[in-house]
Formats: C-alpha cells, structure tokens, sequence
C-alpha cells in the first residue's frame, strides 16, 4: 500500500472532461491563432477586394458582393466583426449593409449559413 495517497495535493485529478475523449471537438478558441500580415499582404488583399467590388458591386448585386467581400475577409483572417465591417467600410459599403449580410448568413448549419460566429467574436467558414 505505499502507493496511496497520503493527503489531497497527491490526488490526481483530471483537468479535462475523459468523457469527450475520441469525439472531434471544436477548436478551442485560445487555440485559434491570429493571422498576422505584412503591409505587402494586406495591400495586394485590397487590391484583390476592390477588383471584386468592381466586378459585382451594383445595383441587384451588392448582397452577393458583401458575401463575397466577408468570405475573402475571413479567409484572409480578418475574421472579427469589427475588422470585416471596417474592411467594407473602406471599400464604399453604406455603414448597415455588411453587419445585416454577416447577421443574416451566421449559424451552425451549413445548408442555410455561410459562416460561424464564435464567442470572441472571430468568425469561420462552413463547409
């Protein structure tokens, strides 16, 4: 019996719940790390943007641009609310248009929804 704890601090106790153990489990969001870019990556990213604004930002197409213009943002890894608006912002999106297009198409089931919102505010793509 000498390998019996003599007081509490020598009890292990798991830091994990074992029941998930083997089942895929969501990323955890500490382990989802920022994408950072260099000022050559961000400008030739603009360049990218403004040539799809140019291609599809008009009239009965501007909901399919703010789409596309949030997907390219969160790929790039601009992918916190804060810095797709402002990215919109920038190229001439009117202030609610791409809020109310990332509300609209945010969700779990890839059927209806384009991408995910966690809860640090970071969004990711489904499908």
């Amino acid at each position: 019996m000498t390998n019996m704890p003599t007081s509490a601090a020598d009890i292990f106790v798991p830091t994990m719940d074992i029941t998930s153990l083997g089942k895929p489990q969501p990323l955890s969001l500490c382990e989802r790390p920022l994408i950072e870019r260099t000022p050559e990556e961000v400008n030739q990213f603009f360049d990218a943007l403004r040539v799809i604004m140019k291609e599809h930002y008009r009239p009965g197409l501007k909901d399919v641009a703010a789409q596309m213009i949030i997907t390219e943002c969160i790929e790039f890894g601009f992918d916190s609310g804060r810095r797709i608006v402002g990215t919109a912002k920038t190229l001439g999106f009117k202030d609610g248009h791409v809020p109310m297009m990332l509300e609209a198409a945010t969700g779990a089931d890839p059927t209806v929804h384009l991408w995910r919102r966690h809860s640090d505010g970071r969004y990711t793509l489904l499908g």
